[in-house]
């Protein structure tokens, strides 16, 4: 598996493969601590032969304490052929931050990272 895309936005859409994404960044920026949050996520995956049954996970940790996820997702993928893509987005609400410091995006396909993409959270 190959990631080809993958950033933190505003607002992601997918329509049937084509990727709206708007405003990236990977800098999180809080009006105060706690911060909810409101981002989108933009994922574009190039596959090799998947048997189907794999467990895909994302998740946010913060990168001091990466036993504790700030959010999890868990989905079972079905049977993709070599060279498959498989797209997807999603806009999250509510996504608490403690503290300022330094984060991590996970993928991982089942329980193996195979992609990590770092992001701050700072204070305005």
């Amino acid at each position: 598996m190959r990631t080809e895309l993958f950033t933190l936005c505003d607002y992601a859409k997918n329509d049937g493969g084509k990727l709206t994404i708007v405003d990236t960044f990977d800098v999180v920026i809080a009006e105060k601590l706690p911060w909810r949050a409101y981002f989108g996520f933009a994922l574009k995956l190039r596959m090799e032969n998947c048997d189907g049954g794999k467990e895909l996970q994302l998740k946010i940790i913060e990168k001091d304490h990466p036993d504790n996820s700030l959010f999890c997702v868990n989905t079972v993928l079905s049977q993709i052929k070599e060279g498959g893509i498989l797209a997807t987005t999603g806009n999250l609400k509510g996504v608490v931050f403690e503290k300022e410091g330094d984060y991590e995006f996970k993928i991982l396909l089942s329980e193996q990272e195979v992609y990590s993409f770092p992001f701050k959270v700072k204070l305005k």
